[in-house]
């Protein structure tokens, strides 16, 4: 069981155990593949079918806001799940959490695809103004 619920908790008693241990990568990036690139892409910052298909476009991995999160947030945020992605504590052990933690920052290494980091899939919308 995950015991925190507040990302602030998390963040003051949690340290990433593997962090910058690039031997986990090919983990993270296993379970990234897996678990996360059906909503976040394989890049961490596209538009996938899934929300071509109307699920809510996801946090941008690489946008500076994400950027800025320590690594106990976005373990935080794997673990308990935030806005419409469900939590993963239940289903990926702790160090496949943390791997997946050192996958996202090999990600944010890449740079930014969109200057507005919120850009919408404008395959989905149909002009309707007239313009």
């Amino acid at each position: 069981v995950y015991p925190y619920t507040k990302p602030e908790e998390a963040e003051a008693e949690l340290v990433n155990p593997v962090a910058g241990d690039m031997s986990v990568l090919a983990r993270g990036k296993n379970r990234y593949n897996a678990f996360c690139a059906p909503c976040h892409a394989a890049n961490g910052q596209d538009t996938t079918e899934v929300v071509r298909k109307g699920m809510q476009k996801p946090a941008n991995l690489v946008a500076d806001q994400a950027k800025n999160f320590s690594d106990a947030r976005i373990y935080h945020i794997i673990s308990a799940g935030q806005n419409v992605m469900p939590g993963y504590a239940d289903k990926l052990k702790p160090a496949d959490r943390w791997a997946l933690v050192n996958y996202v920052r090999e990600l944010q290494k890449q740079p930014l695809m969109y200057a507005d980091d919120t850009k919408q899939d404008t395959t989905a919308v149909a002009d309707t103004t007239g313009n």
